[in-house]
């Protein structure tokens, strides 16, 4: 079982709207009674959804009593593109709370990413060597641009792991501290995917103890 730290997939996206939709319907009897105030005062998401479920019944000429709002508002498409954009909005600031819940994690020693592409004509991989302050600052951007999905998570050797999903394939990218300032006497592109683990540390528990994320299953292993 992989520990999600932050993603904007399509579930979460979902889970953010079905969450809104469940507020909204609990309100449709106060939206019935008192439209203006009910949205003026509803949380940012759910106004929209109660916002679009009276203008659809209004628009068709209906009255908009509790009963028709809540079977509007549970009939509504999850795909509108207005819901969507609102949830990946809120979404995003939620990879920004994430962002500060791990800025305390400070980095002694440069980080290595280990990165692998996933091109229309075949595969890439990469290593660089960069100077991060803290491991928030690590997820803070993108180290692919032009993603449709992403996510950062603990993988199951205890790393950082970055995944982004685009239409050509899949990228990814591992982020370990360096044991030492140095990795060794090679330039990096000339070390072996072993010698640069061997000279490198996961950040997976200290991420997992910040959030209380259980530990990989034994039976994977550590790298």
């Amino acid at each position: 079982m992989q520990n999600i730290i932050w993603t904007n997939d399509t579930g979460q996206i979902d889970a953010i709207i079905e969450e809104w939709r469940q507020e909204a319907l609990s309100l449709a009897v106060d939206m019935a009674k008192n439209p203006k105030e009910t949205v003026d005062e509803a949380t940012y998401g759910v106004d929209v959804i109660l916002n679009k479920a009276w203008k659809n019944i209004v628009d068709g000429y209906e009255i908009p009593t509790a009963q028709r709002l809540f079977e509007t508002i549970n009939s509504l498409d999850i795909l509108d593109a207005r819901i969507r954009i609102a949830a990946d909005e809120l979404n995003t600031e939620y990879r920004a709370d994430e962002q500060d819940n791990l800025r305390h994690l400070e980095l002694e020693h440069p980080v290595i990413i280990l990165g692998q592409a996933g091109l229309w004509n075949g595969s890439r991989t990469l290593a660089s060597i960069v100077d991060f302050d803290n491991v928030g600052d690590i997820i803070a951007d993108s180290p692919w641009a032009g993603m449709e999905y992403e996510t950062w998570k603990i993988d199951e050797h205890d790393d950082l792991r970055y995944v982004g999903v685009h239409h050509d394939g899949v990228n990814t990218c591992t982020f370990r501290e360096l044991k030492a300032n140095g990795h060794g006497e090679k330039p990096i592109e000339e070390c072996d995917l072993l010698a640069l683990l061997r000279a490198s540390r996961p950040l997976g528990p200290r991420v997992r103890d910040v959030y209380g994320m259980p530990a990989p299953a034994k039976k994977y292993g550590n790298r």
